[in-house]
Formats: C-alpha cells, structure tokens, sequence
C-alpha cells in the first residue's frame, strides 16, 4: 500500500471513529432533554462543536490526500471519487476502504436523523418555555416596553385580576 493510500486509510478510520463519538453525543443529547439542568446541555454542545471541528480538519486533509493522489495518477481530482479509489487498489486495501465508505454512510444517516429528532424536540421544549413565560409576564403585568422616546415603561397586566 502506498503511503498516501495508508494515510487515507487512517483518515477514514478516524473520521469513522469521530462520527460514532458524535452520534453518541447526540444521543446523550436526547436522552437527557427536561432531565439534565442547562449547564450540562451546553457542555454537551460544546462537546459536539469539538468533534465537528476535528472531523472538518480530517476532512481537509482527506481531500489533500486525494488531490495528491489524483496528482500522481494523473486524474481530475473532482472526479476521484473514493468509489474510484477503491476500484483502482488492491482488493484487500479495496475491502478496508470499501468498510470506512459504507460505516461513514451510515453513522452520518444516523447523525443527520437523529440531529433533525433533536431539533424538533429542543424546538418543541422552546416554544412551551416561552410560552410559559409570556403567560407569566402578562398575568403578573411586568411586561415593560419602550416608550417613544425610548424610555422604559412598564405595561400594565392584560388579565384582569377577576380571571385569575
């Protein structure tokens, strides 16, 4: 195996194993909606920006590599596809690179699946807390406003004590 092809190889096997860290960090995500307090979600957050960042470095090195080896075999690098890659190497660097494909594939339907569950369920859990709030806001009458000169003003309550 050549250098550049070993260098792919072990590229792809980190991403692979940056992407299963980030599908498991998403699904601590879900699992911990209305149970963990808002300081550990945001480390969680934190956490997945991490792992994004390192797979995106990873990913700029994977497309040099390519380029070079696009170089080298004397191919646009904009058609070397890693599906030609592995159609042009030996079958047992083919089969190990073939495995990092298809494990990629899917880890990253799972991510985006499992991200769009998380949005949604985050999004639903917004819409009630500021729903909640702007309940609270009005039946308590602190809901201040500007004035037209932009002074601070306060609203009086928009529920009369009555329906209380």
């Amino acid at each position: 195996m050549t250098p550049l092809l070993e260098r792919l190889t072990a590229i792809l096997h980190q991403e692979v194993k940056l992407h299963e860290q980030l599908r498991d960090l998403l699904e601590s995500e879900a699992q911990s909606f209305g149970s963990v307090r808002g300081s550990e979600l945001l480390q969680l957050q934190v956490s997945k920006q991490r792992h994004s960042r390192k797979i995106e470095r990873l990913e700029r090195e994977r497309l040099q590599v390519v380029r070079k080896l696009a170089d080298d075999w004397d191919v646009n690098p904009q058609e070397l596809r890693l599906r030609t890659i592995i159609a042009r190497v030996e079958p047992e660097q083919a089969d190990d690179l073939r495995d990092c494909h298809e494990h990629l594939t899917q880890l990253i339907t799972e991510i985006r699946e499992q991200a769009d569950r998380n949005s949604a369920e985050a999004g639903a859990r917004l819409h009630s807390v500021e729903t909640a709030l702007r309940f609270m806001v009005e039946l308590h009458g602190h809901q201040q406003t500007y004035s037209g000169v932009g002074e601070l003003q306060h609203a009086g309550s928009k529920i009369a004590r009555t329906a209380v």
